[in-house]
């Protein structure tokens, strides 16, 4: 049984009821800082909760710590849960920042941990038209692509 813990209750919610649904994943707890969230997902998921970040990344029953908090302290939590002998999911993208990318795989290479990178933008369906489209020339030589997503970073 993999023990996890998240961090973040938007996403993070999502996460744990996907987690319920699989065999060998059990969330211990969520770490939120608003508390009507927290009670909403102690009530409604039966998962415990807490508004000390710590709780999780120094919890020794978890294994792997679910990242769903804002990029810019993408990194930051994920070394903290590496030193804390953590296996890291995050959400996607990791970190803004090169630099940041390459200390978390340094760290989770001294710690034996690993860094797993939620892809999941890949296969949404307009990501993969589009992916699909530009392969394959349908629309002529690409010169410049924009796109949008409607979950921004703060």
């Amino acid at each position: 049984m993999i023990k996890v813990g998240i961090l973040g209750t938007g996403f993070g919610r999502n996460h744990a009821e996907l987690y319920k649904k699989i065999n060998g994943f059990e969330v211990v707890s969520i770490f939120g800082r608003n508390t009507e969230k927290l009670k909403n997902i102690s009530n409604e998921l039966s998962i415990k909760t807490t508004s000390d970040i710590n709780e999780i990344i120094e919890n020794k029953d978890i294994d792997l710590i679910d990242i769903c908090l804002p990029t810019e302290i993408h990194a930051k939590w994920a070394i903290e849960g590496l030193k804390n002998n953590k296996h890291i999911f995050c959400e996607t993208p990791l970190t803004y920042k090169t630099e940041e990318a390459e200390d978390i795989k340094n760290i989770s290479l001294k710690y034996g941990k690993n860094v797993f990178v939620n892809m999941f933008l890949k296969y949404s369906t307009p990501h993969f038209t589009a992916l699909k489209y530009t392969k394959e020339g349908n629309l002529g030589k690409l010169l410049n692509i924009r796109t949008y997503n409607s979950t921004s970073p703060r």
